[in-house]
């Protein structure tokens, strides 16, 4: 989320405790609204973040969608470096 945003999604944070403590107890960040991503990776961004392990989809699941969403991306936006990135973590994967 870091890489797509370009910014640290804890700024606010002072200190390591601080992050850790909103970590735990706050609502996940969020991407930008500011910024166009795409549905998809939004979506796969948002399932990764969920904070209920009864709710966040299991791993095999997450890397089906993230397939989805790094062919949907390269299609629509070849030239960004967060498909780039994305891609080279799923080749790495396999």
């Amino acid at each position: 989320m870091e890489l797509a945003a370009g910014e640290f999604p804890y700024n606010n944070c002072k200190t390591d405790f601080e992050v850790l403590s909103s970590v735990l107890t706050a609502d996940p960040p969020s991407l930008p609204k500011n910024q166009q991503f795409d549905e998809l990776f939004v979506d796969f961004i948002n399932q990764c973040l969920t904070k209920n392990v009864l709710k966040r989809p299991k791993y095999k699941k997450l890397m089906v969608s993230e397939k989805k969403t790094v062919v949907n991306l390269l299609h629509k936006t070849p030239h960004t470096s967060v498909c780039w990135i994305l891609a080279f973590y799923t080749i790495m994967l396999e």
